[in-house]
């Protein structure tokens, strides 16, 4: 071998060897351009690296800078073996995360947020992780998150080692913040082959005492021991006890919600308790699966059981099943589903309520769930409605499809409502109880709206023994209604359209076997028909009527026309003004459903008015048949042995002010008996302006063919006013003897129990008078005049010492074929007086009457003159007294009494308004 061979060979090799030790010092620079390269490439710069060494076994990093300090590595050792170059184990002695976590933001690491999120395709390769190193050792991991009360540390420390199917982990963590400690450990694999980068079990341990976490709480206290079971696509999660936490000092965005539900004067402030459980109280436990598929996504669970508590405010809920999502639509198979409430204002209104016994189904097909429910609320208001309670108690089912249809079906249900005010000046005085009757067809049956903007709303219920008692407050005192069915079905229609408020658009309420009750007016057997229609509402009323207001029930009971029937209708007028303006039709027929009186006319429910024209057809009365107080019970007690026909027509009209009627009553012939007075053929038309008290305007007027009242009136015509239980007269006039009759003014009570009045006589004719005394053979000629004053007392008539003198000198004769038997055997002075009479010219004739109605009257006759024929015209003087009833004598001249034409004239236009 040549020296110059040697000596190119020698400088070869220390020119490799020299270019060899260039290489191997410039290995850590080559190093750290590599690390800083690839992690600034994947967005998590700036980055600094120093690289310590490499050598043949292993390479040292003296530390990595990631985002700004947001993360440093400090003495990562990477050791492998000489001869074959392969690493054996990589010791990570510090690892430092910062960042921050706001209300506003979240979590967030800076620079590093990425790594947050993970890969674009956010799992793990499909053939696992591969370990770079046999071994991994990381000795202190230390997190630090800035919170706006303090720092966050977590620390942590484990191994990583290669093994089959995927590396082994054993790692444990603390945590460590202003109120918050914890550990977490945790041994399993991280095979990369599932859904969950790994597997295995860990066990976490949480306290909190007054820990802030931004966006919740200004300071949570709880503890929580669980268990953490990783499968390849399930997490299972098991605590040791049941989870309490304690929330005070709300963040805004929960504290807002929470506080509208709160009592007014309750702060949301205030400390928030929740607690999870299992469905009896114990430990919660849950599996969360699918987590290969996250559109498949789905809970389990055998019970859970969450309770919250704020204030006086509580509610919890629990249920067992699942909850899945399928390609993304939630679905759910719930069973043993209860909840409590109580404490919450809802819309200001105080609400309670419970939920027991109940499942749920919930998939693409549509919604199926069942429970008891009771709920129940405080006092509450809507517009002019209040109500002090409220309570419901229903078994409900409920059944839908993906098209928006379904239907509602109520096995049971009551709702109670106490203390109702449905108008400011009315309200029920007792808790009105709807006690739903079992049906097969469904309560609310919904479907599409046309034009797929909502949903209809089809409701059908019935009610078993409704009774809705109410008073309401008038300017005359309280008026108390009652309406009670033994069944009330009730049918509407209601429009639920997207993003605006529900409307009904249609109801039918129809009740039977029911009560109605308007102050004294009372109807049974009642039926109810109200519709809300496209022209608005309608109501139809109609029922049985076993006695009228101020009617004894002992006499309307033995009325052979009862019971009446009344039925009543309102529908809406055609008025476009006038919304809540009604057209009214009354009509009462008797048992015989002979119609006893109509109405019609309208009612402003707004204004509180209304006018109702009121016919009452033509009754005529026979004590044998028809007798007033049939009609009406209180009108026997004001007369009896009523005959004759009565009818009436006119208005009655109300409003804030009370009733108002103007009513037209039209006697004709009708005769009756009060007390002791008789009035025999009354006609005319009698006005009434008002019924409670009776009362009719001045200048009312009737014709009486006769009065008995002691003296036998004829012809009587009278001008008059009642008044409450007063009868004025304004004057009056009667014959009597074709005399002339003139009653003074006078007020007396309609029983006729008191009171005075004098009638004024003027010629009065003595022949009729003796022919109405019938006494055989006297005849008499001549007029008298005078006044006779009435008594009236205790329903009889007392005349005392009526006086009546002739008006000038005229003739009596008394010649009866034999003496009466008061007079025979008197003698030769009876037979000079009887001489005297057979043609006794008269100078003064003086008659005075007493006596009383319900007696005889005493008549006496005071007479001086002279007989041409006796004693040569010798003046002489003799008083007479003659007794009996006269009422007897004077009907027999009735047959020939005629109306007076002005009376006639207004029953005339009365039956041509009929």
């Amino acid at each position: 071998m040549s020296r110059r061979f040697i000596i190119t060979l020698l400088i070869v090799i220390v020119t490799l060897i020299a270019l060899g030790a260039a290489f191997w010092r410039s290995l850590p620079t080559i190093a750290e351009h590599l690390v800083i390269s690839r992690l600034e490439a994947q967005g998590l710069g700036p980055v600094e690296a120093e690289v310590a060494r490499v050598d043949l076994t292993g390479a040292r990093l003296e530390s990595l800078t990631l985002g700004d300090g947001a993360a440093t590595v400090s003495g990562a050792t990477l050791a492998w073996r000489a001869r074959a170059l392969a690493p054996e184990s990589l010791t990570i002695e510090s690892l430092r995360l910062t960042g921050r976590w706001t209300a506003d933001d979240g979590l967030t690491l800076g620079p590093l947020d990425a790594l947050l999120h993970g890969s674009e395709d956010g799992g793990a390769a499909a053939d696992g992780y591969a370990l770079p190193v046999p071994r991994i050792d990381l000795r202190d991991a230390r997190a630090e998150i800035a919170l706006p009360g303090g720092t966050l540390t977590a620390t942590g420390r484990g191994t990583i080692l290669r093994a089959e199917p995927g590396p082994a982990l054993d790692l444990t963590a603390e945590v460590d913040a202003p109120g918050l400690a914890g550990r977490m450990s945790f041994q399993g694999t991280a095979a990369g082959s599932g859904a969950t980068p790994v597997t295995g079990e860990g066990r976490v341990r949480l306290t909190a005492a007054g820990f802030t976490a931004p966006g919740v709480a200004g300071a949570i206290d709880g503890e929580l021991s669980a268990t953490i079971a990783i499968g390849a696509d399930t997490v299972t999660v098991t605590a040791e006890n049941p989870v309490t936490l304690t929330l005070r000092d709300l963040a805004p965005a929960l504290a807002a919600p929470l506080a509208d539900v709160l009592r007014a004067g309750t702060s949301a402030d205030g400390p928030v308790r929740i607690t999870l459980s299992g469905a009896e109280g114990g430990a919660p436990a849950f599996t969360v699966s699918g987590l290969d598929d996250p559109a498949s996504l789905a809970v389990a669970s055998d019970g859970l059981r969450l309770a919250a508590e704020a204030a006086d405010a509580r509610a919890s809920a629990s249920a067992a099943g699942s909850l899945r999502l399928e390609d993304g639509l939630p679905t759910a198979a719930l069973h043993d589903l209860s909840a409590e409430a109580s404490g919450l204002v809802i819309g200001g209104v105080p609400i309670g309520g419970a939920l027991a016994d109940g499942n749920a189904t919930l998939s693409a097909a549509g919604i199926a769930a069942e429970g008891d429910l009771a709920l129940s609320t405080g006092a509450a208001e809507v517009g002019d409605v209040a109500a002090q309670a409220a309570a419901l108690e229903a078994r409900l089912r409920l059944s839908t499809q993906a098209d928006g249809t379904g239907a509602l079906y109520a096995e049971r249900g009551t709702l109670r409502v106490e203390g109702l005010r449905p108008a400011p000046d009315l309200a029920v005085t007792a808790p009105v109880v709807l006690t739903l009757t079992e049906t097969e067809a469904p309560l609310v049956r919904l479907s599409p709206l046309e034009g797929g903007d909502g949903l209809r709303a089809d409701i059908r219920a019935a009610f078993a023994d409704p009774d809705l008692r109410l008073r309401r407050s008038t300017g005359d005192g309280d008026r108390l209604i009652r309406a009670a069915f033994d069944r009330l079905a009730v049918e509407a229609v209601a429009h639920l359209p997207e993003g605006r408020a529900p409307e009904v658009t249609a109801m039918d309420l129809d009740g039977s076997g029911g009560l109605l009750t308007v102050d004294a007016i009372t109807l049974t057997d009642a039926a109810m028909d109200a519709t809300l229609g496209p022209h608005g509402p309608r109501l139809s009323v109609s029922g049985r009527m076993a006695a009228l207001p101020g009617e004894p029930s002992a006499l309307a009971e033995r009325s052979p026309l009862r019971p009446y029937r009344l039925s009543l209708t309102a529908s809406p007028t055609d008025e476009p003004r006038a919304a809540e303006r009604f057209a009214l039709e009354v009509d009462l027929r008797d048992a015989a459903q002979t119609r006893l009186a109509s109405a019609t006319g309208w009612a402003d429910l707004a204004e509180g008015t209304g006018r109702l024209r009121l016919d009452m057809p033509r009754q005529v009365f026979d004590p044998k048949a028809l007798r007033p107080e049939h009609l009406h019970g209180a009108l026997g007690t004001f007369a009896s042995g009523v005959t004759g026909a009565v009818a009436a027509e006119g208005t009655l009209a109300w409003g804030p002010g009370g009733l108002d009627p103007d009513l037209n009553l039209m006697l004709r012939d009708l005769s009756l008996s009060q007390g002791f007075v008789t009035l025999r053929r009354i006609n005319g038309v009698i006005r009434l302006t008002s019924l409670d008290p009776l009362r009719t305007p001045l200048g009312q007027t009737v014709s009486v063919a006769m009065v008995e009242a002691g003296l036998p009136l004829t012809n009587v015509t009278a001008d008059f006013q009642l008044d409450g239980d007063r009868l004025h007269i304004d004057s009056a006039r009667a014959t009597l003897a074709d005399g002339t009759l003139t009653a003074d003014p006078a007020s007396l009570p309609l029983d006729l129990a008191s009171g005075t009045m004098t009638l004024r006589v003027r010629d009065m004719r003595l022949a009729p008078l003796v022919d109405l005394l019938n006494i055989e053979g006297l005849d008499a000629a001549g007029a008298l005049g005078g006044e006779i004053p009435l008594r009236f007392a205790g329903g009889d008539v007392v005349i005392d010492n009526a006086v009546l003198r002739s008006q000038g000198p005229d003739r009596v004769a008394y010649a009866p074929e034999a003496p009466p038997d008061a007079l025979s055997g008197g003698g030769q002075s009876v037979d000079m007086v009887m001489e005297a009479l057979e043609d006794f010219r008269y100078n003064t004739l003086r008659v005075t009457v007493d006596g009383r109605a319900s007696g005889e009257l005493t008549v006496t006759l005071h007479i001086a003159g002279h007989n041409p024929a006796f004693y040569d015209g010798y003046p002489v003087e003799f008083n007479l007294s003659v007794s009996g009833a006269l009422a007897e004598a004077v009907q027999a001249g009735l047959q020939g009494y005629q109306v007076p034409d002005r009376i006639r004239e207004r029953m005339m236009n009365f039956q041509n308004g009929q």
